[in-house]
C-alpha cells in the first residue's frame, strides 16, 4: 500500500489527479498514511482486516462479511468518484469483493484503472492449484478489464504479458518522502533493540515476515559462519515474535547465543532509531521465481540514511546497484558467499561507510520521486488519462 501512495505523491506533484484505492488494516494505519502522503489524493479504509475475512467462523459468516464489504465498498466508491473527478485509479490486487466494484465503477465513470502488480504468483501454473476460485476470478477481472499495469520488475512484466497484452509501466521502487525526523539525533529508545548491546559492537538489522520466512534461516545460516567476528543482529517485524522461540534455540545450537535479538514490531520512531544506530541492513533474495520478481522497497529508505545494504545478485538488483560501489552484493546466492560479504563489512568499516554514502547519493537521484512521477504521468497520458 505504501508504494501506491508514493505514486500518488509523485503524480500530484506532476499535476495528475489520481487516486489509490487501498485497504488499511487499522485506524492508526489509516491515520499514518493520511499524515504522511498526499492530502486529498487517496482513498483509504479502516474496515477491519482483509485477512480476518477469510479466517474463523462458518461459511455463512464469511459470506455475510464479504457481501457486507462488497456493498459497503461499492457505495463508498460510487460516492467518492461522483465527488472527485479523477484521471486514474491505482489499485493493488485485492479480494474479489473489492476488485469488482473498482472495475465496474471505473468503466462507468470513464476512469483508467491501473493495478500496481507486485506479486508474480498468478502468472505461474501453481497459482491455479493453490488459490481459491474467488482469487482466480479477482485476477481474471484485473487482466481483462484494467487499462494497463504498473509492474515492479521486468521478470514480472514478462509473466503478466503471458496473461494479457495490456501496456505496462515498470517501476521497481520509489523513495518515500523526506521528513524532518530523519536525522542522526533521534533519541535512543532503550527497548528498541531488545537487549542488543550498545557501544562499538556492529549492529545488523533484518526485517522478517511470514511471507518470506525462508530468508531468516538464510541470514542465520550465514552468520553462523562468523563465530570469530563481533556483531549483533536485531530481527524486527511481526513475524520475529512468532519465530523467536524456534530460532533462539537454533541460534544457540549454531553458537550465536547472545548475538541475536528479536524485537517484534517497532513503531516508526523506534525503527528509525534502530536504523540510525545500525551498521548495515541484511536484505538477501533467494534464487527462485518469487524473489526474481521482487524489488524490496525498504532498501531505498535505509540507503537514504547512508548505511550499506548487503544483498544477493537475484532478479534485476544488479541492473540498479553495483557490488562494493553502492551495495555489497553476493553473486553466489549461498549462505557461505553471503557470510563473506558480511565479513568484508565487519573487517573494513571505513570502506563499508563509503559504500553507504555512495548508495545514499545514488538512490536520491535514481529513484527520485519527481523524475519517476513525470515518467508515470507521461505513461498515463498515453492511455488517455
Amino acid at each position: 500500500m505504501e508504494k501506491d501512495y508514493l505514486l500518488l505523491n509523485a503524480l500530484e506533484r506532476c499535476g495528475v489527479k489520481a487516486h489509490a484505492l487501498g485497504f488499511c488494516h487499522s485506524e492508526s494505519n489509516r491515520r499514518y498514511f493520511e499524515k504522511t502522503y498526499a492530502k486529498g489524493a487517496l482513498y483509504s479504509y479502516s474496515f477491519g482486516s482483509k485477512r480476518a475475512l477469510y479466517q474463523g467462523g462458518n461459511y455463512i459468516e464469511k459470506l455475510y462479511s464479504n457481501l457486507y464489504l462488497f456493498f459497503w465498498f461499492s457505495a463508498r466508491l460510487y460516492k467518492f468518484l461522483r465527488a472527485r473527478p479523477t484521471s486514474a485509479i491505482i489499485i493493488p490486487p485485492n479480494p474479489l469483493e473489492l476488485t469488482l466494484p473498482v472495475m465496474v465503477l471505473g468503466k462507468l465513470f470513464g476512469v483508467c484503472v491501473v493495478p500496481n502488480i507486485m506479486e508474480y504468483e498468478p502468472a505461474l501454473p501453481s497459482f491455479h492449484r493453490k488459490k481459491s476460485i474467488f482469487s482466480r476470478w479477482s485476477w481474471a477481472l484485473v487482466t481483462k478489464f484494467s487499462d494497463a499495469y504498473i509492474v515492479i520488475s521486468g521478470f514480472l512484466e514478462d509473466k503478466m504479458r503471458q496473461l494479457s497484452r495490456k501496456p505496462s509501466f515498470r517501476l521497481p521502487a520509489m523513495l518515500p518522502p523526506q521528513t524532518d525526523d530523519i536525522r542522526s539525533d533521534v533519541p535512543d529508545c532503550a527497548h528498541t533493540t531488545s537487549g542488543a548491546p550498545a557501544g562499538g559492537v556492529p549492529l545488523l538489522i533484518f526485517t522478517s515476515s511470514q511471507a518470506y520466512a525462508d530468508l531468516l534461516g538464510f541470514c542465520i545460516d550465514a552468520l553462523s559462519r562468523l563465530h570469530d567476528r563481533n556483531f549483533h543482529l536485531v530481527i524486527t517485524g511481526e513475524y520475529s515474535v512468532n519465530a523467536r522461540n524456534l530460532w533462539m534455540t537454533k541460534a544457540g545450537e549454531l553458537g550465536l547465543e547472545g548475538k541475536i535479538s528479536f524485537s517484534g514490531f517497532l513503531s516508526d520512531e523506534e525503527m528509525r532509531t534502530l536504523q540510525i544506530r545500525s551498521t548495515a541492513l541484511l536484505m538477501p533474495l533467494l534464487d527462485n521465481d518469487r524473489h526474481r520478481a521482487r524489488f524490496p522497497q525498504k532498501i531505498l529508505g535505509y540507503m537514504r540514511l547512508g548505511k550499506p545494504v548487503i544483498t544477493t545478485k537475484v532478479g534485476e538488483l544488479d541492473e540498479y546497484f553495483r557490488d562494493t560501489d553502492t551495495v555489497l552484493m553476493d553473486e553466489s546466492v549461498t549462505a557461505q558467499g553471503y557470510s563473506e560479504k558480511i565479513r568484508f563489512l565487519l573487517d573494513h568499516p571505513d570502506h563499508a561507510a563509503d559504500i553507504g554514502i555512495r548508495g545514499s547519493r545514488y538512490v536520491e537521484s535514481r529513484f527520485n520521486e519527481l523524475v519517476l512521477g513525470k515518467q508515470l504521468a507521461g505513461f498515463l497520458a498515453g492511455l488517455g488519462a
